[in-house]
């Protein structure tokens, strides 16, 4: 079964807020899309650190990818991505992020 895509439209001062917090009327409406609606949040969003972001071990078998991750941190590890804006962003995020971890065997490849 196909799912569907659609933008919500909630509704907000999005200029007011654009100009309050100093960003964008497009960026101020995907916040409230996002349901962020109190100055705290807005705040919280825009600024916020790494240590508030929920706990990762939350997601489902998290602790069984971080195990593999870890098992395989001496092999050499391939990315692919392809080449639109979004798959040449996660997969730098993803180099970025397993070069960290310590593994230095990482090979980065595109697909068209």
């Amino acid at each position: 079964m196909k799912k569907q895509w659609f933008v919500a439209a909630k509704k907000a001062d999005f200029n007011a807020i654009a100009k309050q917090f100093h960003i964008d009327p497009v960026l101020a409406r995907i916040i409230r899309n996002r349901d962020v609606k109190t100055e705290e949040e807005i705040t919280r969003f825009l600024n916020g650190t790494i240590a508030e972001l929920p706990d990762p071990f939350l997601l489902p078998d998290m602790e069984r990818a971080a195990a593999k991750l870890y098992a395989c941190r001496e092999k050499k590890i391939r990315i692919i991505g392809d080449y639109d804006i979004d798959g040449v962003c996660a997969t730098y995020i993803l180099y970025r992020g397993l070069r960290a971890l310590g593994m230095r065997s990482i090979r980065r490849s595109r697909t068209a």
